[in-house]
């Protein structure tokens, strides 16, 4: 019987002859397949261990040690992978426009040093790996840090003297999964209580996992104070389990003491000012769910008059449809201000802002890059934040 691997051994010797590689070229080869099994082994090894972490019934500091180990090494990979395929890019456009614009001729292209240029190109991607690993790392490290606490300021046309300097904190996209310990959420939550709030605001991405099993973790939610009250709209993340999960997510919320405001407002009355606070489902998730469908309108429909219309939505999306409404001001998550580069590019395709204070038309927006983070825990180009809306009179 013919053996495929005799064969193909048997071909190696006439091909060589007729398609003769030159030394240089076969160096570079097997240097390449050594990049490619340095990549592949930190990359099944940290899906391995990734696994590893997941597959745990339950969470602790040794399997969060694993799941970020894990997470850190395909970052890592991604990372290589990415500056690699930058650096060649660039590379073969330099080339490109020297032949182009006839900087050199074929001649002297080919009487360059081939042992020099194989040096910086083994260079190069010797110094990518380790700026790959120290980015990968950093990103981890950033990731773990608290977040910082913004004070925004926020000018509103004719605002009454008595709610000047009323105040609303914002956490969103805590994302708190079974290896977010309680001490992060307790120390989240006394960030935010330090912000002296009139009105806490989260909008949605609070947990991913069942209630029955994340409800220990975000307890410390309900010391939240705010005399205003505390309000919570959905996001995409509350319905990306089973159907019931997201009217458990609201139950819940209820129990802990939050208004859940499904295409609603209320109204907040300081003095002689008055404050609309609407909230909205999730832009694009809530459409699947009967009764869930994101409306600004709606969420302003037979409302009082008000000095201040404010909206909470997930997503920046929603600020198109505000406007619409007549929202004064809105504020969004979901983004995580891009989280990890090149994140950023890709969510200001998705997204019309990415983060920061931005204004659609006659409302304001303010984007809030999030508390945690979704998938890697690891932020780079993005500092978690939690955020405080101050109403100051234009």
């Amino acid at each position: 019987m013919l053996n495929p691997f005799n064969f193909l051994t048997h071909l190696r010797g006439p091909l060589e002859k007729a398609y003769p590689i030159r030394q240089e070229n076969q160096l570079q080869l097997k240097i390449r397949i050594i990049f490619f099994w340095v990549l592949f082994a930190a990359f099944s090894g940290s899906l391995v261990v990734l696994l590893a972490a997941y597959s745990a019934r339950t969470g602790g500091e040794l399997w969060a040690g694993l799941a970020g180990a894990g997470w850190t090494g395909l970052v890592f990979v991604f990372m290589f992978l990415f500056l690699l395929s930058v650096y060649e890019s660039i590379v073969a456009v330099f080339l490109f426009l020297l032949r182009k614009f006839k900087f050199f001729t074929k001649s002297d292209a080919s009487e360059a040093d081939p042992a020099r240029r194989q040096f910086i190109n083994q260079a190069v991607q010797g110094g990518l790996i380790l700026l790959s690993a120290g980015l990968a790392r950093s990103a981890s490290l950033h990731a773990a840090e608290l977040p910082v606490a913004r004070v925004i300021p926020v000018p509103v046309k004719g605002l009454p003297k008595d709610l000047d300097g009323f105040r609303i904190v914002h956490l969103t996209d805590i994302h708190a999964d079974p290896f977010t310990s309680r001490d992060w959420v307790e120390a989240i939550v006394r960030i935010a209580n330090s912000l002296v709030p009139h009105v806490v605001a989260i909008t949605g991405d609070l947990a991913d996992g069942p209630v029955k099993r994340m409800a220990g973790i975000v307890r410390p939610l309900a010391d939240l104070s705010a005399p205003f009250g505390r309000y919570f709209v959905t996001g995409n993340h509350e319905y990306y389990m089973a159907a019931q999960g997201v009217e458990n997510w609201i139950s819940h919320l209820e129990h802990l003491g939050f208004h859940v405001l499904l295409n609603s407002h209320r109204l907040l009355t300081r003095g002689a000012g008055t404050v609309l606070l609407g909230g909205v489902t999730d832009y694009s998730e809530g459409n699947n769910f009967p009764g869930h469908a994101s409306s600004p309108a709606a969420a302003i429909r037979d409302a009082a008059p008000a000095d201040v219309r404010i909206l909470m939505a997930h997503q920046p999306k929603s600020v198109f449809e505000a406007a619409e409404a007549g929202f004064d001001f809105q504020f969004s998550g979901h983004t995580h201000g891009g989280q990890f580069f090149p994140g950023q590019i890709m969510m200001a395709i998705a997204q019309p802002f990415v983060s920061g204070m931005h204004r659609f038309r006659s409302t304001s927006i303010y984007v809030n890059s999030g508390v945690g983070c979704w998938g890697p825990p690891s932020r780079l180009g993005s500092t978690a934040e939690i955020a405080a809306y101050v109403l100051r009179t234009e």
